[in-house]
């Protein structure tokens, strides 16, 4: 019996230390997303249970969370990546060059070391509990002082693939408002075309260290993440991809899931391949809305709302590993974009160039551990919609929206609106300053028609909200897109 005890001791002290040495080479501990709620089609809804619709999401499963430190000095140090962070950015509007420029002349804090942050490192604190502004205010300040699309921070990746926004060369930068990973034309400089940038200090983070395993998977040994090395080859809506992931038992595996935004963007590689992840990784071809040969759209846990304006929870964010296009096929934000997508078919209008149906690829392990319950429901003024089975949200007929992509892929494309003027038109009419959108200052109508079009309360009138706009200087129409 002695003996036997000594066994057990020895197996446990074996096992914990087996552990710790795991522990030890996780070099890239992910932070977790912060989201802890659960969501559907639309409104927020109870944890659902294991085999019920939409089972798996981001909030059921929890990670390393947040702590941030506020050092007193104009720095915040993050003890989950050991990274020292900018408290307070500059307001000025920097190039991307001028972004590197000011981060390696900055003295803060008694150091002198600081640098550009990487766009692993940058993401590494984002928030996505709720969203606009997906950052924790309560360390971290926005350099413009308000909640706007304008908090676009620079990062050091340039884009390797291409070029963005016709031609342009350009370096990718994180949106602490809308949550956005984008690539930006990095030239423009000034109040007008640049960015904010928030300096960092430490041990660069966010390198991965992969390892194919021969049996279909890929392990992360940074993260402790394993990974499918194939993609599920084919587009699903998102609560199928969750369905997917639940009964997957790929390489004999039953623990799948469908990964986070953190996780994912993980393992998207900014060097300058294409697709934009490691080769040992297997990515199936699609065609794109250009008709030209490219790669998927995967789709992530972790719900998205459109604004605060638009609180619902129709879309979920996606991560590009293709080209970041728009509706004709441009590649406007680049390989390796994050964004979000409308998680269904019968939902309402999103950013633009929608497809819906995105690829899968599924995770498991890391220091993710399940969930049981979430907080109480949050009553929230939901858009005009309902959930499955009900009426469809507000919005143009799906045959009728502009530039977007039926659930197969092929191209929509149809009309504008009868008696609605075509939002790019309207866009190059008054589009002073050539950023693609119209300022409070460039609007040649009544302030008050400002006011109700640009629906998201940025500021400014995208090709998006143009749709709404009056013909001949009348009123905003009833009915007009939601979005």
């Amino acid at each position: 019996m002695k003996g036997q005890s000594h066994f057990i001791i020895l197996a446990s002290t074996l096992l914990a230390v087996t552990a710790m040495a795991e522990e030890q080479k996780r070099t890239y501990p992910l932070v977790d997303t912060g989201q802890i709620r659960t969501y559907a089609g639309n409104n927020e809804i109870p944890y659902p249970k294991a085999g019920e619709a939409y089972f798996g999401q981001d909030a059921q499963f929890s990670a390393a969370p947040f702590s941030f430190t506020d050092n007193h000095d104009g720095t915040v140090t993050d003890a989950n990546t050991g990274l020292m962070w900018q408290q307070v950015p500059s307001a000025k509007g920097f190039g991307w060059k001028e972004a590197i420029e000011y981060c390696n002349e900055l003295k803060l804090g008694g150091y002198d070391d600081w640098r550009i942050p990487t766009l692993k490192e940058l993401f590494s604190i984002s928030d996505f509990s709720s969203g606009w502004p997906y950052l924790d205010t309560h360390y971290f300040t926005l350099a413009t002082g308000n909640v706007s699309k304008d908090e676009q921070y620079w990062t050091s990746n340039d884009y390797k693939v291409g070029t963005t926004h016709n031609g342009a060369h350009s370096a990718f930068g994180v949106n602490h408002v809308t949550g956005h990973i984008k690539a930006y034309p990095s030239g423009a400089g000034g109040p007008r075309g640049g960015k904010c940038v928030r300096a960092v200090r430490g041990k660069v983070y966010g390198e991965n260290a992969f390892k194919e395993n021969k049996d279909g998977t890929i392990t992360d040994e940074a993260t402790g993440l394993m990974w499918m090395t194939a993609d599920a080859g084919k587009g699903m809506e998102w609560k199928e991809a969750l369905a997917y992931a639940e009964s997957s038992t790929h390489a004999g595996y039953d623990d799948w899931r469908l990964p986070n935004v953190k996780e994912l963007q993980s393992i998207v590689d900014y060097s300058g391949v294409f697709p934009a992840i490691e080769p040992l990784f297997e990515c199936s071809p699609i065609t794109n809305e250009a008709g030209e040969k490219d790669y998927p759209y995967y789709w992530t846990s972790t719900s998205a709302q459109f604004s605060k304006r638009n609180p619902g929870y129709h879309y979920a964010w996606y991560v590009a590993f293709g080209r970041a296009v728009n509706g004709e096929g441009i590649d406007t934000h680049g390989a390796g974009a994050v964004r979000f997508d409308t998680k269904s078919a019968s939902g309402p209008d999103g950013e633009g160039g929608e497809r819906y149906t995105n690829y899968v690829r599924l995770v498991r392990g890391g220091v993710a551990k399940p969930r049981a319950s979430g907080p109480e429901i949050e009553k929230v003024q939901a858009v005009a919609a309902q959930e499955e089975g009900g009426q469809r949200p507000s919005g143009p007929p799906r045959g009728e929206r502009p530039n977007g992509n039926r659930p197969g892929g092929e191209l929509q494309g149809g009309p504008p609106q009868a008696g609605r003027p075509d939002g790019k038109a309207f866009i190059a009419r008054l589009d002073k300053d050539g950023d693609g959108k119209v300022s409070k200052a460039e609007f040649d109508g009544p302030a008050e028609h400002f006011t109700q079009i640009d629906q998201n309360g940025d500021g400014k009138i995208d090709a998006r909200e143009a749709k709404n706009v009056p013909p001949k200087g009348g009123p905003p129409q009833e009915g007009a897109p939601s979005r």
